[in-house]
């Protein structure tokens, strides 16, 4: 039997993604890799200011911002040491014409907000926040984002803008 993951975006329609339900053999392999799964997408409008710090470092965006909100859960049936790393991997901006230009991993495009590295009890749910340095000037409709938590599952993130 699968069950749907509901991905949910305000403002935008995202399908969702079916996992399996796992036997009691694969439930003890998954708690050995420890995996999480995303639950629920969100996303913002901008960041207030155009300086972010974060980690004890402090970027400063070209343009503005466009922040991303990513509500994880852990899953595994066991507490994990820490949320653990939301990596992106592509990203790109598309204009009123379908056209897409790449946004380069740089000083300010893509940064992590928010890392919570204290214990991540079984069955929580956390937030994890990227930010996208998004160009005044730049007349683009969308930003799509295509993440990857630490399992390798991977999903596309749809931003209208």
């Amino acid at each position: 039997m699968r069950l749907p993951i509901v991905l949910i975006l305000t403002g935008s329609i995202l399908l969702g993604h079916a996992v399996g339900i796992p036997s009691i053999a694969t439930a003890q392999q998954q708690r050995n890799q420890s995996p999480m799964l995303w639950k629920l997408w969100s996303e913002g409008r901008g960041w207030p200011g155009r300086n972010v710090t974060t980690n004890e470092q402090t970027y400063e965006a070209s343009g503005r911002w466009i922040w991303i909100t990513l509500t994880i859960q852990n899953v595994s049936g066991v507490a994990r040491p820490t949320t653990g790393s939301v990596e992106w991997k592509s990203a790109k901006l598309e204009d009123t014409q379908g056209n897409t230009y790449d946004i380069d991993w740089g000083a300010s495009s893509g940064v992590e907000a928010r890392v919570d590295n204290t214990p991540f009890r079984q069955a929580e749910t956390r937030l994890a926040r990227l930010l996208f340095d998004i160009p005044d000037n730049a007349q683009v409709s969308k930003l799509r984002v295509e993440v990857e938590d630490e399992s390798g599952q991977m999903r596309e993130l749809i931003v209208n803008l």
